[in-house]
């Protein structure tokens, strides 16, 4: 009998009808697994898991400016400044309208890290 070629169904009805039990067990299992794949995988779900580190350092990139020369700056800053205020330009990176931040580097075993809160300080 050639059980390869035909579809399950349709081998499965032959090696009942030739009452050949063992390839009919063999083709109820594999139904079996089949429907178990599919179910189980239709189980899952994906949602995003948040998880907390205290002991994780977060690396400064870059600094802000504690200086100010009005003789060597010129009059960039000042038209960037108007230019964001009537909207020609966007905030640059790391201003907002009310804030100013720095960016942060995550250690190489948070690459996927989305959101991070850091305790704020004055100095």
């Amino acid at each position: 009998m050639d059980y390869i070629t035909p579809g399950r169904p349709e081998a499965l009805w032959t090696s009942l009808r030739q009452s050949h039990w063992p390839v009919a067990i063999t083709i109820i299992n594999s139904f079996l697994i089949t429907l178990l794949t599919v179910a189980s995988t239709g189980l899952l779900v994906l949602q995003s898991t948040s998880f907390v580190r205290n002991d994780c350092r977060l690396n400064v990139t870059d600094a802000f400016a504690t200086s100010f020369d009005v003789a060597t700056t010129g009059s960039a800053p000042v038209l960037a400044a108007l230019a964001i205020q009537n909207g020609t330009i966007p905030f640059p990176a790391g201003t907002s309208r009310n804030a100013a931040f720095q960016n942060l580097a995550s250690p190489t075993f948070l690459t996927g890290m989305r959101s991070a809160s850091v305790d704020e300080y004055l100095r």
